[in-house]
């Protein structure tokens, strides 16, 4: 079973309660969950809707969520760059956070592999079904919990699970730990900015590591 399954279906359970609790109707959270398909954006603009917040707003705080995805795809554009542009858009449109670190183990250089593309896309696809499989029965069955049941406890348990399959060297564990004194020093900045500069500083530092350490670790 893929190591991601059981944490992707219950942060998509999750998210699908917390979907359904919000202001949304049940049609526009299954709308959201199939086409946003964006965990974190889609509960960080949960609050905005039900404050009936300027769409363009939302908008600009999904973007800003999400371009840690683009540092993720720009360190591994120069493995699919060869590939057509509607399979490029097609593995795009299922990228996530967890997919990076297990393909970066497997494919570590750039270049003309043909396995590359099936596996990465093997992973989004498993995961982007985990997802709306457990999405759309969090919606579906948020009717028969508690209104005013508590997630945030299980959304951190889950969390940490997903992080622990992709922390498989010494490299990554300390790529993580270094990181974590950025997350929480710039903790003040709007639009979960730490997160986007914890990122940059990971991608950058784990590089370092890997072309100064090769080997050695």
């Amino acid at each position: 079973m893929n190591p991601f399954a059981i944490p992707v279906l219950v942060w998509g359970v999750i998210t699908g309660i917390a979907m359904a609790n919000s202001s949304l109707t049940v049609d526009e959270a299954l709308g959201m969950s199939l086409f946003v398909y964006a965990g974190s954006v889609q509960i960080a603009s949960l609050a905005l809707i039900d404050n009936r917040t300027p769409i363009w707003m939302i908008a600009f705080t999904a973007i800003i969520l999400n371009l840690r995805l683009m540092i993720y795809s720009a360190t591994i554009q120069g493995h699919f760059k060869h590939q057509p542009l509607k399979k490029r858009f097609i593995m795009a449109s299922l990228s996530g956070d967890i997919l990076y670190a297990p393909y970066l183990k497997k494919f570590p250089i750039p270049g003309n592999n043909t396995e590359a593309a099936p596996y990465f896309l093997g992973i989004a696809v498993s995961v982007w079904i985990y997802w709306q499989t457990s999405s759309i029965a969090g919606i579906l069955v948020a009717e028969y919990l508690p209104k005013n049941i508590d997630l945030s406890f299980a959304s951190t348990l889950v969390l940490i699970a997903l992080i622990r399959p992709v922390v498989t060297d010494k490299t990554s564990l300390l790529v993580s730990i270094l990181a974590i004194p950025i997350v929480l020093g710039a903790a003040q900045l709007p639009l979960k900015l730490n997160l986007l500069l914890a990122i940059l500083f990971a991608v950058a530092a784990g590089n370092f590591i890997e072309r100064n350490t090769r080997g050695k670790l």
